[in-house]
């Protein structure tokens, strides 16, 4: 038996990494970025690219957060746990709350670490920060144009991964939510230049309790029609059913 669990592993593991294609780097269009953090978003939803809208207009800070600060109003995350976050009537997921990391497909199960990015709901500091990075990515890009190195990351760039679903694919942002809201405001019919996310350059937190932990390499892509295979499906925890409703919440 012991035997057999090692070999099923073995082979899911051979999977994934038969479907691993590492790219360094592509583009994409605004309305292909479907996240702000783990928040299934539209880009014109995003909270981040409203208050980019503003101090495109608003050259003035102190005037710019003021009406910022309205957006941040009216925002509201009310939710206890992962199901209704996911709007999904699971009973499983009821058992841990809406901010516990968890992407099916490339977790296990949810993580022990918390999304910090759910601050912004509550915490008025941590509100007044995503605005000044705002601004200040705003007024940058504005006087000197984009340029990535000016703003650097572990990653070497705005980085992150595709989700698929036949011929639509939508781009996870991993790190630069910031960059993305802005470049999507001041320039929405160019592309933004990305990375495919590098394990090399995860923190342990990002990669705990995940397939990545075990695979050692980060894919460009993770695929509808491969829910069979994800990592949270193949252990039991959820069934594809479930799994497919989170995914399909990142299609907007």
């Amino acid at each position: 038996m012991i035997s057999k669990i090692k070999n099923n592993f073995k082979n899911f593991i051979k999977h994934y990494k038969s479907n691993f294609q590492i790219k360094n780097k592509t583009e994409i269009f605004p309305n292909q970025i479907c996240n702000f953090s783990k928040i299934p978003t539209t880009i014109k939803d995003n909270f981040l690219f409203k208050i980019s809208e503003i101090c495109k207009k608003e050259s003035i800070e102190k005037k710019a957060w003021d009406l910022s600060a309205k957006i941040f109003k009216d925002i509201n995350m009310n939710i206890n746990n992962l199901g209704e976050f996911y709007n999904i009537n699971s009973e499983i997921l009821l058992n841990y709350t809406a901010d516990v990391i968890f992407l099916p497909w490339t977790h296990f199960k949810p993580s022990k670490y918390k999304d910090i990015n759910f601050k912004v709901f509550y915490n008025e500091e941590y509100q007044y920060l995503q605005f000044k990075k705002i601004f200040d990515l705003n007024r940058s890009i504005i006087k000197y144009g984009y340029l990535p190195e000016r703003f650097p990351t572990r990653q070497g760039g705005i980085s992150g991964y595709f989700l698929t679903k036949g011929n639509k694919k939508v781009f996870y942002v991993v790190s630069g939510n910031h960059r993305v809201a802005v470049l999507s405001s001041l320039f929405p019919k160019k592309k933004i230049p990305v990375v495919f996310e590098n394990i090399k350059n995860l923190k342990k937190r990002d990669i705990e309790d995940s397939i990545l932990e075990k695979s050692r390499v980060h894919p460009e892509y993770f695929s509808y029609e491969g829910i069979a295979n994800w990592p949270s499906v193949k252990s039991g925890f959820i069934n594809k059913n479930c799994a497919k409703a989170i995914f399909l919440n990142y299609f907007k």
